[in-house]
This record gives C-alpha cells, structure tokens and sequence, in this order.
C-alpha cells in the first residue's frame, strides 16, 4: 500500500509538476505567476507526502521484521487507510500556512535562481523550519532507527539459520523480504542524497558569486530536489519483482494478489521466528 502511495507522488510529479518545470527552465520565466505558485506549493507537499510515506515504509518494515507478533494487529485496512490519509492530509494543511492568512501569499519569480518563492523572506524562512522539523528530521531519524534495528535483526537471524536447514519455500520467502527491504531502504537512501545535498551547497552561496554561476547553481539543486521520483520509477522496475508483476496486471487490467503473513513458528519446533510471505492469485 505504501510503495504503491508513494508511486502515486511520484506519478503526481512526472505528470503535473515536471513538465511545469522544464517549460519555466527552458524559457526562463513561468508561465503564468498563479502557474509558478502552484509549482512551489504543490512539490513541497509532495516532498512532504514522500517524506510521510517513507517513514511508514520504514515503521512498518521495523514492526514487521523485528516485532512480528504485533504485525497482524497493525496490518488492518482501518490502519492503512488512516496513515495514506495522514500522509496527504497533514502536508497539504502545512503548505496552506503559507498561502493563507495571516501569511502574505504573493510569489515572485526570481530570475536569478529561476524559481518561485514567497515575496516575504520571513514567510520562506518559516515555512522551511516547518518543514524540516515536522517533515524531513522525524522522516531520517525515525527511518534510520528502523534500518539499524532490521540489520541487527537480520545479520541475527542468518546467523541462526545456517544451523537449520531450511526448506526451498523458506528461502524464497526470505529472499522476498530481502529485497522489500532494500527497495525500501534505496527508496529512503535516495531520498537521503538528493535532499541533504542540494541543502548543504544552496547553504553555502555567497553574495559575491557571479549571476550566471548562481543560476546554473540554483537550476542543479532544484533539478536534484526533483530528480528522486524519477529515480524511484527505476528502482521499483529493477529492484522489486512484485512491483514488476503490480506494475504488468495494472497495465493488463487484471486484479492484484494478497500477501499471506505466516508465522511458522506455530508449525515446528524451531525457536528462529521467520515471516513467510506467500503471494496468493486472487480466484476470479
């Protein structure tokens, strides 16, 4: 549900938001000013909605993998349908504190930069505060946490293994866990690169810079604070054989499958928890 979210966001962006983009690079002016708000405004509550649903990834994959036994009871639709709300809903509500009252919703484009941007540096300063600590901090520490718990987790359990010997349907279900697991830990890596880093060098401008190096600067940031939907569309085509498969029955029109949790410490005497993932057809 959460990769799938977040190919939404991603499908967001590519379709409305990119092409909005590169026309304003290309002519060095937006379209329209309503057209250049609708730019800033929409990408930051998608980078926040990605933000959102990366945690959530990450969260899940944590409970899941190194507490199993609560995994049943987290895994309910009620649940699900909760958190792709919250991760929509609650960026969107940020984004309109700054296009409402009492902020001063007038953007400007600046041609230096060639990008849009609140005519009040207070307004923008705030707003990539809010940003950050509601959004981007939660999302890394958070995530970072899972991700070294899942390693513990993991490096353990292979340990325990290599003295039982496991069935052939054990080690594809470990296999797909595997690289669930790494589609979502690249997603966030991703994600890591492409936001930390234009951060840091936009930080480090200075005023004596020339104009032209400032906007060749300023367009390679903005192109890599939108270059990881792109990247996302290859890492699920490359690194996730179910997203393959979701991806062909879409394109088909054929109904999707369902993930079984087992726990096959109630079928044998093995005191090594693994989670057995089976893929089920739907039965038409």
């Amino acid at each position: 549900t959460l990769i799938a979210n977040q190919s939404i966001i991603d499908a967001t962006y590519l379709l409305l938001l990119l092409p909005m983009r590169l026309n304003t690079i290309v002519n060095l002016a937006p379209h329209n000013y309503t057209a250049c708000a609708l730019e800033r405004y929409c990408f930051q509550w998608l980078v926040n909605a990605s933000s959102l649903c990366i945690l959530f990834m990450a969260v899940t994959r944590y409970i899941q993998i190194v507490h199993p036994k609560f995994y049943p009871g987290f895994n309910k639709k009620g649940i699900h349908i909760g958190i792709v709300l919250y991760i929509w809903i609650a960026p969107f509500l940020v984004q309109l504190i700054g296009i409402t009252w009492p902020m001063h919703p007038n953007v400007v484009f600046d041609y230096v930069k060639i990008k849009c941007a609140p005519n009040n540096g207070n307004v923008d300063n705030m707003m990539n505060q809010i940003n950050i600590f509601m959004f981007y901090l939660p999302e890394v520490l958070v995530t970072l946490y899972c991700y070294i718990h899942i390693i513990v987790k993991v490096k353990m359990a292979q340990r325990k293994v290599k003295v039982i010997n496991r069935g052939t349907s054990n080690q594809r279900s470990s296999k797909s866990e595997s690289i669930l697991t790494r589609t979502t830990f690249v997603i966030f890596t991703v994600y890591i690169i492409l936001y930390t880093l234009p951060g840091m060098v936009s930080g480090s401008f200075s005023k004596n810079i020339s104009q032209p190096m400032a906007t060749l600067i300023s367009v390679i940031i903005e192109t890599m604070y939108r270059f990881p939907p792109c990247i996302y569309v290859v890492v699920y085509a490359t690194m996730n054989r179910q997203m393959k498969q979701g991806y062909r029955m879409i394109l088909q029109c054929k109904r999707g499958t369902e993930i079984v949790i087992e726990d096959p410490t109630e079928k044998s005497h093995s005191n090594t928890n693994v989670i057995n993932i089976a893929i089920i057809p739907d039965k038409k």
